[in-house]
């Protein structure tokens, strides 16, 4: 049996990424940034781990949230978006608007603090955002619940280490331990002198991460994930990592499935694009007009379905620029 003769097809993975990423951003009224540790993908990571996705969440309120009067319209009305699942995201810091932007107290506590105005700001940084407050919630937020710990005045006027002050989470600790027991760290006991919030605030500037350790011992990891030493946040690190080497795998296999079909009608060199990432990965090979839409069934096996003539399926309505209408060509091939 002849060896099989590879032919010429190009792809560029990470810029195609990049691309996805910044036309998402733009759509939704972000702007990436130059920054040297973040690629404009991985801002657009950054920006969705601090984003909290609007959906239905049970409140839990601590013994300690004592809401001043004048904050009460202001606190009900994000209550109540958070209950209803609508978007919470203008309550944000105005920060939220940097994508390269390592918010520390979000890496480091797994934190948010929300402002409690009642308008939308038309103008200056805070353009689109709740109007600002002195004091601000501070609250802890998963995908089913909101665990809201205190209203804590900040800026000039706030405590000087809030945001590094260990107590916002010795309340979760006390009152919702569930909330965080996936982040407990068991058999190692710290140094008989503990963490001082100015220590702590020094080793997040440092781009170092440390153990959260409570009044009774306990100890947690970063419950924001930590930071490399870069000062990007770990977690997001690892799931970029993740998805390239998962790409990198379906690449292989998408150009092999290409090589083994042998179509003499394609014109080489192929380049592919990785359009999207959204219900699938689509590649697009415009000089031949053929889309490929890849899947992983099972965590097993990979999935290629091949369309010709830019036409995509019912199912796949998310890629407005092409026609949607009936399959003129699928070919379905299975790699394990």
């Amino acid at each position: 049996m002849k060896n099989m003769v590879l032919m010429d097809i190009r792809c560029d993975l990470e810029g195609d990424l990049d691309r996805f990423a910044e036309h998402q951003m733009k759509v939704n009224g972000y702007k990436s940034s130059k920054n040297d540790n973040l690629s404009v993908f991985r801002q657009y990571m950054n920006l969705l781990n601090r984003e909290i996705p609007p959906k239905p969440r049970t409140v839990f309120l601590s013994r300690e949230l004592n809401c001043p009067n004048d904050l009460v319209p202001g606190f009900n009305s994000l209550v109540d978006a958070l209950t209803n699942g609508k978007n919470v995201n203008p309550y944000l810091s105005s920060n939220l608007k940097l994508t390269s932007y390592s918010d520390g107290f979000l890496n480091d506590f797994g934190l948010h603090h929300f402002h409690l105005g009642t308008e939308i700001c038309s103008k200056g940084k805070s353009k689109g955002f709740i109007n600002r407050t002195g004091p601000v919630l501070i609250a802890y937020i998963t995908e089913q619940s909101a665990y809201l710990i205190g209203i804590y005045e900040h800026g000039r006027k706030g405590a000087k280490y809030l945001w590094v002050d260990k107590t916002v989470i010795e309340i979760i600790h006390n009152q919702w331990p569930e909330a965080i027991a996936h982040f407990k760290i068991n058999g190692i006991s710290l140094s008989q002198y503990p963490i001082t919030p100015e220590q702590r605030k020094a080793l997040r500037n440092k781009s170092c991460n440390s153990f959260i350790e409570m009044s009774d011992g306990t100890i947690y990891a970063p419950i924001g994930g930590g930071v490399t030493a870069a000062g990007t946040n770990t977690k997001i690190t690892i799931e970029f990592d993740r998805l390239i080497t998962k790409l990198t795998i379906l690449l292989e296999k998408l150009c092999s499935y290409i090589n083994l079909t042998r179509d003499y009608r394609l014109r080489y060199p192929i380049t592919l694009t990785l359009s999207s990432i959204i219900n699938g990965y689509l590649f697009i090979d415009k000089h031949n007009h053929i889309q490929y839409l890849v899947h992983i069934v099972n965590d097993v096996e990979i999935l290629i379905i091949k369309y010709t003539n830019g036409v995509l399926p019912d199912y796949y309505p998310h890629m407005k620029s092409f026609q949607v209408n009936s399959i003129t060509e699928s070919i379905i091939a299975f790699y394990r």
